[in-house]
């Protein structure tokens, strides 16, 4: 019987979360297209977290339009610089 929670995919998905937000959710946007799950967590996997980090590519742009002060009052930070 195929566990969808298999040791596998936690040690995937812990990685993909040290990658950062930016990762998640480009992983989450592939997913929702059609792409496999295992597919996709392993190949957010060939790259250690510092690479992304290193480009920045582990960042969310945060583009929203919204006022600095807008966003510090509702979760308590300014917007990224990209």
């Amino acid at each position: 019987m195929f566990n969808p929670r298999n040791a596998t995919r936690q040690y995937l998905t812990a990685h993909l979360c040290k990658c950062g937000p930016r990762c998640v959710l480009e992983a989450l946007i592939a997913v929702e297209a059609g792409q496999d799950l295992d597919f996709v967590l392993a190949d957010f996997a060939r790259l250690a977290p510092e690479a992304y980090a290193s480009v920045g590519a582990d960042r969310l742009p945060f583009i929203t339009g919204l006022s600095d002060d807008f966003l510090n009052r509702r979760y308590g930070k300014l917007r990224e610089v990209v």
